[in-house]
């Protein structure tokens, strides 16, 4: 829990974002976007991007001790309509830590 200059509590905010990987246009492009993808996909069915994703990740969101506060859910109207939010195994949640 952080206390504000004015005595107040800061609470967290959710906030979908995403992250992409962006490869060159081209036959080579193509096939090292297959690639990456396909590795993604892997790590998430087999557990690996989560253990990824902790190790760098989780001090900080320990820290912030997430479990223990009230998170305020907003949208982001900046997502592509493409953008897989009903996929949860790719979000983090913050009241879940996963």
């Amino acid at each position: 829990m952080r206390m504000n200059s004015i005595g107040g509590i800061i609470e967290p905010l959710y906030f979908p974002t995403t992250r992409y990987f962006f490869v060159q246009r081209s036959a080579a492009g193509e096939q090292l976007a297959a690639r990456v993808e396909a590795g993604l996909k892997h790590m998430i069915r087999d557990g690996s991007f989560d253990v990824h994703f902790r190790k760098h990740k989780g001090p900080l969101i320990d820290r912030a001790n997430l479990k223990s506060r009230r998170v305020f859910r907003i949208g982001n109207p900046f997502l592509s309509p493409q953008t897989p939010l009903q996929r949860r195994k790719l979000w983090f949640d913050p009241l879940v830590g996963r």
